[in-house]
């Protein structure tokens, strides 16, 4: 037996910023749940350097890369440390 189809209603129309006001008490627009726990905890470079140290460590990744990683994260870091030095003096 084929039972007929019928339209459903079309939805309402959202008014203006109420799916903002709706979603702002879980999700803050500057940025995720998670990057704002990160931002607070530890630096997204550094996530990336262990990660590719565990990476490394089960044999997912070569050596040489793991040295590419970790000379961009230590080069970026140093640029931040000078840019903060800079902009302090």
């Amino acid at each position: 037996m084929v039972s007929k189809l019928t339209k459903s209603p079309p939805a309402p129309a959202l008014k203006k910023g109420s799916l903002r006001k709706a979603v702002g008490g879980v999700i803050n627009y500057s940025g995720g749940i998670i990057d704002r726990l990160m931002g607070r905890l530890i630096s997204r470079k550094l996530v990336v350097w262990a990660a590719a140290t565990l990476a490394l460590c089960n044999g997912m990744l070569t050596s040489s890369d793991w040295v590419a990683v970790s000379l961009v994260y230590i080069g970026s870091q140093a640029a931040v440390d000078l840019a903060a030095k800079w902009k302090g003096a």
